[in-house]
């Protein structure tokens, strides 16, 4: 993930940020007389609708919560979507297996918007307990194109943006033979396959870094007994 703290980045926001001051002190001539050659929006990858997606880091466990208040806060204005990746995972509950629902990536939640300078500045009246992922000083960080198409492919594209258990089959000596769902998207990321907990480990380069997810599969059912 691109985090733009190199001086070009640094240059258009402070350009911004001083034709905003200039404009509130009724400066009009000064504030249309600035060097705005080096524009934010320069920086933003797109997706293919032409609208740029960017996350938000909040308290884990009230991601729902968040997208919630953000959708009420926008009101359909600047922002296109606001959701969180989820995936179906298998819990053992009362003693029966249930199909629940969870935060993939806990503490993170997306944006998409087709106004995201607008989006910037409204989000600085959100209280103090959510900020955007950042490491510099602007709070301001869009995901690259590469990371839209990874979060698109994790759910193949689904409206509700959950990932759905795939399935498996393994040779005899536990090599994969066949993946259907979505995991088969990301074959070539595997880094292991956890047989008990029927789970996948994917590594993916995602925040600015290598990470590891985790998606659930079932077996065919040739392997079911195991």
């Amino acid at each position: 993930m691109a985090k733009f703290t190199d001086d070009a980045y640094n240059l258009a926001y402070k350009n911004l940020r001083k034709k905003e001051d200039t404009l509130s002190a009724g400066d009009n001539t000064t504030a249309n007389n600035l060097d705005l050659n080096i524009s934010i929006e320069k920086y933003l990858d797109e997706d293919d609708n032409g609208n740029k997606w960017y996350v938000l880091q909040v308290e884990t466990g009230k991601e729902d919560n968040m997208v919630t208040w953000l959708n009420s806060y926008f009101n359909g204005t600047d922002v296109i979507e606001c959701f969180v990746v989820k995936r179906e995972t298998k819990r053992k509950l009362y003693g029966k297996w249930k199909t629940v629902i969870e935060s993939l990536f806990k503490g993170y939640i997306f944006l998409v918007s087709d106004n995201p300078v607008n989006v910037f500045y409204r989000l600085k009246d959100i209280p103090s307990f959510t900020k955007l992922l950042d490491n510099g000083d602007y709070g301001f960080v869009p995901l690259k194109r590469e990371e839209i198409q990874f979060i698109l492919n994790l759910s193949s594209g689904r409206p509700d943006h959950t990932v759905r258990i795939s399935t498996i089959d393994l040779n005899e000596g536990d090599e994969i033979e066949y993946i259907g769902g979505d995991l088969s998207m990301f074959s070539g990321q595997i880094k292991r396959i956890d047989k008990h907990k029927r789970r996948a480990v994917v590594e993916v380069e995602m925040f600015g870094r290598k990470t590891d997810i985790y998606m659930d599969f079932e077996f065919l059912k040739k392997r079911d007994a195991e």
